[in-house]
């Protein structure tokens, strides 16, 4: 009875240890949790700075992009889609030539790398696994990353998506955002002003860089009003007002 009893212990010491050293697959990658306790998170602004904003700012080509409208949507660009209400984008978009790399705008863990509706992915980095506040870089193709990895800003992550565009075209695109989510993560995140949270280190530079790139767009067009440049005092942000979205 002895031997049974001490047989029967070891073999539920072994189920435990399975279980609980070896995960299932993919267990490790699974959402966080809808009762996580960082969902009471009450924070108004991201607990990080952008360390960068997604691409080296000087790998935007105009001579790729002639026949498109324009090379850069800051946040709260208005967009008016077919048999819709119009809406204000709430991440800045970059179209650039096509197998730009996109990279990581904060040192932190990625914890989410969803298929979207486009057939493209986004990558979202965050300072913390449970954290509510994540950057996104959005419409990329070929992620690199996988959740529960951890990235320097600026690391390649994934390359600027052809979704829209197509394989045979020479430019692509893709969007950054700083997106707050909620317990379901179905829905859709509120948005803040990207280039409001610029790292110190890059701030000046990043806002230098954006104005040159829509003044030198508005002459490439010969059009002054392609962008508003007095619509807020932040570069890149139309509105400083928090987007769903």
């Amino acid at each position: 009875m002895a031997k049974l009893l001490i047989g029967v212990a070891l073999i539920v010491a072994i189920i435990i240890v399975v279980v609980v050293i070896f995960p299932k697959k993919g267990e490790q990658d699974a959402p966080r949790p809808a009762n996580d306790s960082a969902f009471n998170d009450t924070s108004q602004e991201p607990p990080f700075k952008l360390k960068g904003v997604g691409l080296n700012l000087d790998d935007i080509d105009f001579s790729v992009l002639k026949d498109y409208k324009i090379p850069f949507e800051p946040y709260g660009t208005w967009v008016q889609v077919p048999n819709e209400k119009p809406y204000q984008n709430p991440q800045p978009t970059f179209v650039v030539p096509k197998g730009t790399k996109v990279r990581a705008m904060i040192d932190g863990f990625v914890i989410d790398v969803p298929k979207l509706y486009s057939g493209d992915y986004s990558v979202r980095i965050a300072t913390s696994m449970d954290s509510r506040w994540s950057a996104e870089t959005e419409h990329v193709d070929n992620p690199i990353v996988k959740p529960g990895d951890f990235v320097k800003a600026g690391q390649v992550v994934a390359q600027a998506s052809t979704a829209k565009t197509g394989d045979n075209s020479p430019w692509a695109w893709f969007e950054i955002g700083i997106g707050k989510g909620t317990s379901n993560l179905e829905e859709r995140p509120d948005h803040v002003c990207t280039f409001k949270y610029l790292d110190d280190s890059i701030k000046e530079e990043i806002y230098k860089k954006l104005k040159s790139i829509m003044a030198e767009w508005e002459k490439y067009k010969t059009d002054p009003n392609v962008y508003d440049e007095n619509a807020s005092p932040i570069p890149g942000c139309l509105t400083e007002e928090v987007i769903d979205g």
